[in-house]
This record gives C-alpha cells, sequence and structure tokens, in this order.
C-alpha cells in the first residue's frame, strides 16, 4: 500500500504572498510498482477580493490497485 512519508503543512497566506507558491515537495513510498502521484484542486472564493482557500489532494495509486489520498489546503486571506 502507498504512502506519504513526507507531506506539506497547511499554509496560511495573506493575498500578496500568492505570487510564487510553489509547488510543495510531497515523498511517498510502496512495496508495489509504478506508483503514480497525482493531484486535484478545489478553489473556494474567500469573503473578501483576492482571497481564497485551495484544498489539493495529494493521490498515490499503485499497479496493485492500492490508493490513498490526502488532503493539502492553503487559505489566502
Amino acid at each position: 500500500v502507498p504512502e506519504f512519508t513526507s507531506f506539506p503543512a497547511d499554509l496560511n497566506l495573506e493575498c500578496d504572498q500568492a505570487n510564487g507558491l510553489a509547488d510543495p515537495e510531497v515523498l511517498y513510498n510502496d512495496g508495489c510498482s509504478n506508483t503514480v502521484l497525482s493531484f486535484t484542486d478545489v478553489i473556494t472564493p474567500g469573503e473578501c477580493g483576492g482571497s481564497y482557500i485551495l484544498a489539493r489532494t495529494y493521490t498515490l495509486t499503485d499497479d496493485c490497485d492500492n490508493s490513498v489520498s490526502q488532503v493539502w489546503t492553503v487559505n489566502m486571506a
């Protein structure tokens, strides 16, 4: 079964810090071959202009039909 071995902490940022937000490093381990790391983003608008919440779901899937997901959240205020 795949597992995340290093996953980023959630972030709380000011709107002016959005530029240059780099993709975090996500590390994983799996005993099965051909593990694929993918992600999907859901962006929810905030209450004031330029603010939002990014929920990025990372999913690990391997050739043994195992998968595991974890969510990284960025609150942009």
